[in-house]
């Protein structure tokens, strides 16, 4: 029975109206063998339109590597139909070996099929291609625009960030610069390195601590965080976020976070910094900190706390600090404890 519609499936492609051709075609793709070389080679070939775009379904719901030539063929199909059909086939092998083909039809004279082939692009792993896509950004048509940068997110390397910069600003279409801006996201994701992220990682939660319209519950989530994941990469961080806010409330939470990180030589540099705070429980919690983490050189600051009692800003509950900072320095230096730091590095 199979056989016997087979064989009436390839008589009406020969010889029966457009609708039976298009019906023939999907028959024999259903079929057990699916469409055989020589037929699919016939319908990518055969003068009825819809034959052709049938044909290219059948390609599609079946890819083969075997019929990447016919595909590349029907990049060159006078209707541009067929043409943007045989690019989005195309983009389903994802693979290397289809990527020349498409990067010739972004040069097509038809913009539908330049869409279909910069998306194509962005469907195939690797970043190849990306020099090719960041020219096609200057398409005069806007969905073509649009369809390279999405294939740029995906797919871009990181010198792509330029040009979807400049389309981002320069773009006269709205829709497309929000699609850019996704699309600049989307490299920055990719090809930021881990330290890169982690460091991003820090500022946000820094900017978190900054932001007075946080609720307390938020900031304190943040200040955990700061706590648990920070390392010597994020003292440089919190030393510009000290910097960037004369909220006092804010420098003292900075400073608690700074005393439980561990030691090292940016971070004592830091804390001595904050000896001279206008605020005493900040200048408190900076003592304390050397006191915990400080090497001998650490000493000389807080003797100078000691010898400045009742100078601006020093107290006696600072020296008193100080001093318990310094016998706790001096015990761990008879233990043979130091930070190793360069006595002109906290000068």
């Amino acid at each position: 029975m199979n056989s016997y519609l087979d064989d009436a499936a390839l008589f009406a492609l020969d010889h029966g109206p457009s609708w039976m051709r298009r019906l023939a075609i999907r028959r024999l793709a259903r079929g057990a063998g699916g469409l055989t070389d020589a037929t699919l080679t016939a319908a990518l070939r055969h003068p009825d339109l819809g034959v052709r775009l049938v044909a290219l379904e059948a390609v599609a719901s079946h890819p083969r590597w075997q019929d990447l030539d016919l595909l590349r063929a029907a990049l060159h199909d006078p209707h541009e139909a067929v043409r943007t059909a045989a690019a989005r086939v195309l983009g389903q092998y994802r693979s290397v070996r289809v990527g020349r083909h498409l990067q010739t039809a972004l040069g097509d004279p038809h913009p539908r099929v330049r869409a279909a082939a910069a998306h194509a692009l962005g469907q195939i792993p690797t970043m190849r291609f990306s020099a090719v896509l960041e020219k096609a950004l200057a398409d005069e048509d806007s969905e073509v625009r649009a369809c390279v940068a999405r294939a740029l997110g995906r797919v871009g390397r990181v010198e792509a960030l330029v040009s979807l910069r400049v389309m981002a600003a320069r773009d006269p279409v709205y829709r497309n610069r929000r699609i850019v801006r996704r699309a600049i996201e989307g490299v920055e994701r990719r090809t930021t390195s881990k330290e890169q992220k982690k460091r991003q990682a820090m500022v946000e939660l820094a900017r978190a601590l900054l932001d007075d319209l946080r609720s307390w519950e938020e900031r304190e989530r943040a200040k955990a965080c700061l706590i648990r994941v920070g390392d010597e990469s994020s003292i440089q961080v919190l030393e510009q976020a000290l910097e960037d806010t004369n909220d006092v409330e804010v420098h003292f939470h900075i400073v608690d976070v700074l005393a439980k990180l561990s030691p090292c030589r940016q971070l004592q540099i830091v804390l001595i910094g904050c000896l001279r705070h206008i605020s005493p429980p900040v200048r408190h919690r900076a003592i304390v900190a050397l006191g915990i983490i400080g090497d001998k050189r650490a000493i000389y600051y807080l003797d100078e706390v000691i010898r400045g009692v009742g100078t601006y800003p020093w107290t006696e509950e600072d020296a008193g600090l100080a001093s318990e900072a310094v016998q706790k320095i001096e015990e761990r230096a008879r233990k043979g404890y130091s930070l190793g730091l360069p006595a002109k590095a906290v000068r």
